[in-house]
């Protein structure tokens, strides 16, 4: 019995397939305290004073994978209390019971600048013209990391035959597809899920989702509640 719930378990193990991460890296210096008026360390600074603070950021989160976009960007966190705010003032809402929007700043010709919303962004990131721009488009819309290194653990259910990286094809007169990126079911009550989730990126246009696939899960988050 014990060898044949192994082959079992081997048979339903799925397949997969790595690349390489598509090379990107923040632009530190553009959003260095001494040219913000932040403060902090790692790459995440608070905002209480200087032209950042004055744009309505509180703080703000250098990230390498919106390296590939054309202006150099950060997250802009507001944190805000009362109703919620209207839906063009932010470009991904709060996920928890916390208040927190998300915005982008970015370095423009010497100044900063905040994108309040997708429409604020589609106009400064056109248009979109290599993988790695059109992997920093879609993580900045969709607010999903990219999906590397992934392998088969014996402890988690997986509900896919095949788990594979994230990559981008298209380019030239097409849209950019971005596969398989990372979506991760964090709030809420278990289990939660990873799915995988490709989505179309035009040179000039709108983010939009081709496909979702339920990938795998940990059981051991199945009674894990998260705020």
């Amino acid at each position: 019995m014990p060898f044949i719930c192994a082959l079992l378990l081997a048979a339903a193990a799925p397949r997969v397939i790595n690349h390489p991460p598509i090379p990107l890296k923040a632009d530190a210096a553009a959003f260095a305290p001494s040219r913000t008026g932040c403060k902090g360390d790692s790459g995440s600074y608070e905002c209480k004073k200087g032209p950042i603070a004055a744009l309505g950021c509180d703080s703000i989160t250098l990230d390498d994978l919106l390296g590939g976009l054309p202006l150099p960007t950060a997250h802009c966190w507001k944190y805000h209390r009362g109703p919620m705010l209207p839906a063009g003032e932010y470009i991904h809402g709060p996920r928890g019971l916390i208040q927190v929007y998300e915005r982008l700043v970015v370095l423009e010709n010497g100044r900063y600048r905040v994108l309040k919303s997708k429409a604020d962004f589609y106009a400064a990131a056109k248009p979109v013209t290599t993988e790695a721009q059109a992997l920093s488009v879609a993580v900045a819309i969709t607010g999903v990391p990219p999906a590397y290194g992934l392998k088969v653990d014996p402890s988690f259910r997986y509900f896919a035959s095949t788990l594979e990286d994230t990559y981008v094809t298209g380019g030239g007169d097409d849209d950019f597809i971005v596969h398989n990126l990372r979506a991760y079911q964090q709030f809420g009550c278990g289990p939660h899920t990873t799915s995988l989730l490709t989505v179309r990126v035009p040179r000039v246009g709108a983010v939009s989702e081709i496909s979702t696939v339920k990938a795998f899960e940990d059981p051991k988050q199945d009674g894990l509640c998260v705020d």
